[in-house]
């Protein structure tokens, strides 16, 4: 006997919700390529856009649900507009000249990056804990991370030997970088 309350499954839902996966997964690569490639002015065209859609779709109840998605576009189109402006700079670009340049460089390059995420965030009345994983399927998350942690590591390793000559430094051994 079926509950009253109890779900029922709907022919097509699955086949919509693969479809908003997509269109959203659509509207994150657009947004790199739209803010980090048109240059100042046509880069603040996603975070506008974005931050518009966020406040049309956050006011219709029927679409609320897919508010938190636009909202998290909102941010990361921000994010990158505003690492574009900061990091293209002559100021901050003149710091890649010499190995400690390029570590002012990082950090600033860091904070530009984490400092809006986290202000956007708490203006919109969310928590930090929403930035981090919660309780989940820990092999699925370790069979995940393991992998791409190494192919990371051995890419970081391979652009560090290439670029160590041109500042003048020899390249660290491997038994370095895994300590």
């Amino acid at each position: 006997m079926v509950q009253p309350n109890s779900p029922i499954p709907q022919p097509g839902v699955q086949g919509s919700s693969w479809g908003l996966f997509f269109a959203f997964l659509a509207a994150g690569g657009g947004t790199v390529l739209v803010a980090d490639n048109l240059g100042d002015v046509l880069g603040v065209a996603a975070p506008v856009f974005f931050g518009l859609a966020y406040y049309l779709i956050h006011r219709s109840p029927r679409l609320t649900r897919f508010s938190t998605i636009t909202y998290a576009l909102f941010v990361f189109a921000l994010v990158i507009s505003v690492r574009h402006l900061v990091l293209d700079s002559s100021s901050v670009n003149g710091l890649l000249s010499s190995l400690n340049g390029l570590v002012v460089y990082q950090v600033i390059d860091t904070s530009v990056v984490f400092a809006p995420v986290i202000l956007l965030v708490r203006a919109n009345g969310g928590t930090l804990g929403s930035l981090f994983l919660q309780k989940g399927n820990l092999r699925l998350g370790l069979a995940i991370a393991v992998p791409v942690f190494l192919v990371l590591l051995i890419v970081s390793f391979v652009i560090e030997q290439a670029l160590a000559p041109s500042f003048g430094v020899q390249g660290v051994g491997l038994p370095f970088v895994l300590s």
